[in-house]
């Protein structure tokens, strides 16, 4: 018993989700985040990608996410780990409506890996 107790301690300690809640657990949300990736395997041509996640756990950078008129979710094809910030179909739909004269802000919340229920468990929490 004790040692199945320890090996659970640890778990928490290392997830943190069970007891402590957030940490690398089911609800992770990722926040003030630059990350490069090389893509020269999967593109050819392919060089390096920025990715960003803000203080608000969303791609790019938001000053205040109430200016945020459509807020898309979804996995990995939303999240975009491999494409540059600017490069996102989130992103071509912000520059479509702004080169259209439409003033409307696209909030990027996708996370990699989660489900339906992950997904609503990040927006509630």
């Amino acid at each position: 018993m004790a040692l199945l107790f320890s090996g659970l301690l640890v778990c928490e300690l290392v997830f943190g989700f069970l007891i402590f809640g957030g940490g690398l657990g089911f609800g992770h949300v990722p926040r003030d985040l630059v990350l490069q990736h090389n893509v020269s395997k999967f593109r050819p041509g392919g060089d390096a990608v920025r990715y960003c996640r803000d203080r608000w756990g969303l791609r790019v950078s938001h000053k205040d996410p109430s200016e945020i008129n459509i807020l898309t979710i979804g996995g990995s094809t939303t999240d975009e780990l491999y494409s540059n910030d600017t490069e996102t179909w989130n992103a071509r739909l912000q520059d479509r409506f702004t080169r259209a004269g439409i003033s409307a802000i696209v909030g990027n919340a996708g996370i990699n890996g989660h489900s339906t229920v992950g997904q609503i468990y990040s927006l509630e929490s």
